[in-house]
C-alpha cells in the first residue's frame, strides 16, 4: 500500500465495501502505459471470523 493513511484493514469494513459494490477496478501497469480492468464479481462471506 502506498499511502498507509488511507489503508484499510478492518475485515468488516472491506466486507462492507465490496456488499456495496457490483464492480471493482484492477489498475496495473502495462508495457507502454498503465491501464485499468473493470472486473464483475460476486461473494459470499463463508466465516466472518477471519
Amino acid at each position: 500500500m502506498r499511502r498507509k493513511d488511507r489503508e484499510i484493514t478492518s475485515t468488516e469494513e472491506i466486507i462492507n465495501i465490496l456488499q456495496r459494490s457490483n464492480t471493482i477496478r484492477i489498475a496495473m501497469n502495462g508495457d507502454k502505459y498503465p491501464y485499468v480492468v473493470p472486473v464483475s464479481f460476486g461473494m459470499k462471506v463463508a466465516d466472518e471470523n477471519w
